[in-house]
């Protein structure tokens, strides 16, 4: 069974491990790299489990047997201040497939809607086509904004949001 929780500062170790399985898998579908974020220090790592919502889901197979498998956050950037961003969306590879990516962003979905948002929207690098396709089904299109990589890297990202009217979209 799978249940998805909230990370506060205190989850800082959570986060660490999860974002840094997600890089070292991942590393052409996130804008950090790993080498980055392995060079976080303890106050970095609180202070990023503080200043992005964080949801994580766990696996709860037997009663002292609990993992956690997946991770994402939702940013509330000064430039877009009525709508919310996805970041760090990442499900460990043997959970794939199971829902796990479904839980957790219907959990910022219904985050962002208990604070009035009525759209949310993220990143997506060019060529991670199941991400894409992930977002397309749960109501996301692109907007026609683009971005490039960070330097070193090629590449660019697309940007999708999803638009509600009500709660009762999500």
């Amino acid at each position: 069974m799978v249940s998805i929780i909230r990370l506060d500062e205190s989850g800082w170790e959570t986060l660490r491990e999860l974002r840094l399985a997600a890089l070292q898998d991942a590393p052409q579908a996130f804008w950090a790299t790993w080498a980055d974020e392995h060079a976080y220090t303890r106050e970095d790592w609180v202070g990023f489990a503080g200043g992005v919502v964080w949801f994580v889901a766990v696996r709860q197979d037997a009663p002292s047997a609990r993992l956690a498998v997946g991770l994402v956050g939702c940013l509330q950037r000064q430039e877009v201040p009525d709508e919310p961003e996805v970041i760090g969306m990442w499900v460990r590879p043997d959970e794939r497939g199971t829902g796990t990516a479904d839980l957790l962003i219907d959990a910022v979905h219904r985050w962002a809607v208990a604070r009035h948002a009525l759209s949310v929207g993220l990143w997506v690098v060019d060529g991670n086509d199941r991400a894409r396709r992930f977002y397309e089904r749960h109501g996301y299109l692109p907007t026609g904004e683009f971005a490039p990589l960070p330097a070193g890297r090629t590449g660019h990202e697309q940007r999708m949001r999803r638009t509600w009217a009500t709660a009762a979209q999500v």
